[in-house]
């Protein structure tokens, strides 16, 4: 049997959560919502919509019908999504990707995927 520990995303240290929020915390607020692939992320998504909601912004974990990219991913490609993507890779060390969805870009709403963790 193959263990995925090494794929599950640690819970953000503090000095990580002050980068995130201090980057992000010039942006005007918006709602977004983090979509964790299974329940080895839950932490890492619950840090994320606690950072997102102490700088005011609208933040949720939520479910997706579609299958997560492995890596981290935002959505829709704007300039706040390329801000949140600064703030993700500052605070986790790891590349984000940052995907088109006109659905969302019309809601005016973004959606951060916390697929397995690359090695």
């Amino acid at each position: 049997m193959v263990s995925l520990k090494n794929r599950e995303w640690p819970k953000l240290t503090p000095a990580a959560v002050t980068d995130f929020e201090r980057v992000l915390a010039s942006q005007e607020s918006h709602v977004v919502s983090i979509l964790p692939t299974d329940r080895d992320s839950i932490f890492f998504a619950r840090d994320l919509v606690d950072a997102f909601k102490r700088i005011g912004w609208k933040a949720k974990r939520d479910v997706s019908m579609n299958d997560i990219p492995d890596g981290l991913s935002i959505w829709p490609h704007d300039d706040v999504a390329r801000a949140i993507c600064n703030a993700l890779m500052m605070a986790t060390g790891a590349l984000v990707t940052v995907r088109e969805d006109q659905h969302l870009k019309d809601q005016g709403t973004y959606a951060i995927g916390i697929g397995h963790k690359l090695d």
